[in-house]
């Protein structure tokens, strides 16, 4: 008896329609942070899929750096990839925005230690 019943489910569980609901998955809207100053605020948002506002710069022409308000950076891990086949460089000490997920430190860069950005879109020059 038992184990015509866990047959029961095996057979019903394989009958199921494997289509996927119709219903869309709402994403995460960005979140300016224009305000913000500290690791306190990082903290804040990090895991969040935020747009953050600054001026651009880069390392050793691999990964990007925003550079926000009172001088608070935040990196951009292997930016060179994210933006293959465009002269990146051009956006050196210009205004731009950043959009994506953040994270309180980077892991990615040797040698560098604070907040990243896991980037998902990029405008820039602002001025």
């Amino acid at each position: 008896m038992l184990r015509s019943a866990f047959l029961a489910c095996l057979l019903l569980g394989a009958c199921r329609s494997s289509s996927k609901p119709t219903a869309e998955v709402p994403t995460p809207s960005a979140t300016p942070l224009s305000g913000i100053r500290s690791y306190e605020d990082v903290d804040r948002y990090a895991g969040s899929v935020v747009t953050i506002e600054g001026r651009f710069d880069h390392i050793r022409g691999e990964h990007g750096v925003v550079i926000l308000e009172d001088d608070f950076r935040i990196y951009v891990p292997h930016f060179d990839l994210f933006r293959r086949n465009d002269d990146w460089f051009r956006y050196v000490g210009r205004r731009v925005t950043a959009t994506g997920r953040l994270h309180a430190y980077t892991k990615d860069i040797p040698g560098y230690h604070g907040p990243s950005l896991e980037i998902l879109s990029f405008q820039g020059p602002l001025d």
